[in-house]
């Protein structure tokens, strides 16, 4: 489950390869000299990236021509990019909250999973029964298939939305947060990346901090999703207030 993107983050997201494939390319490649080549301000262009500001319809055209993308290709790859997603009311979404049905959802994806609850229930240290529920569910929900015998995932990444309180979400993130807390103990440093930081923070950059944690939440799928799937990871951050002012 992740969320959904934007038009405009996805023209951000051009961007950002953009620049990392011509650093690659020559590592002393700035982002002075990428605004310089896009015919805009550095200012802008970092504003731009960090999703402070949005660039008019003129300038965007000015600068995907740069690029060698129209208009009318970057509409096609949003729309290619937003039909990946399928969203999912809160009501949808309660019926599958718990964390053990996207780990399923995910050991779908990976080649020749066995659709076996015996099996998979081992793998997710859950009873076998609870098991064969959630398969039953998601196969009634057309979110998997059981393809003679071998688990394969039908649905699309599953989207709820950003900022919307909901109390299945919150159930979903309570079981992963302990989940997170089990594998401390049981799970080798070889296998997992837990970490922490306390700071004095400036509140008024909370909104800046989230989109830079979701770029590079999408950053580190890109890298663990690609080649070939074997294990189900989940991926969480913490950011939470240590000094309570009326917050």
């Amino acid at each position: 489950m992740i969320n959904r993107p934007s038009i405009e983050s996805l023209y951000t997201t051009i961007l950002l390869r953009e620049l990392e494939s011509r650093k690659l390319s020559n590592p002393s490649y700035s982002l002075r000299a990428f605004a310089r080549d896009l015919g805009i301000s550095k200012s802008l262009l970092s504003d731009v990236l960090s999703k402070k500001r949005c660039v008019g319809s003129r300038a965007k055209s000015k600068i995907l021509s740069k690029l060698s993308f129209s208009n009318d290709e970057l509409k096609a790859l949003s729309q290619a990019e937003l039909e990946k997603f399928q969203a999912f009311s809160e009501d949808q979404f309660r019926v599958i909250a718990d964390w053990y049905y996207f780990a399923i959802l995910n050991l779908a994806q990976i080649p020749e999973t066995p659709y076996n609850a015996s099996i998979i229930s081992r793998r997710l240290g859950i009873s076998s029964a609870l098991c064969a529920k959630a398969l039953s569910r998601l196969l009634k929900l057309q979110l998997i298939k059981n393809n003679d015998g071998i688990i394969v995932r039908t649905s699309k990444s599953i989207f709820i939305g950003e900022n919307i309180p909901s109390q299945a979400l919150k159930i979903h993130h309570k079981q992963n947060l302990d989940r997170a807390k089990e594998s401390i103990d049981t799970t080798s440093l070889e296998f997992r990346e837990i970490t922490t930081v306390t700071m004095a923070v400036n509140l008024e950059k909370m909104n800046q901090v989230k989109k830079e944690i979701r770029k590079f939440r999408t950053k580190v799928m890109d890298i663990m999703e690609s080649g070939k799937p074997t294990e189900v990871y989940t991926f969480s951050m913490q950011l939470f207030p240590q000094s309570n002012r009326g917050l």
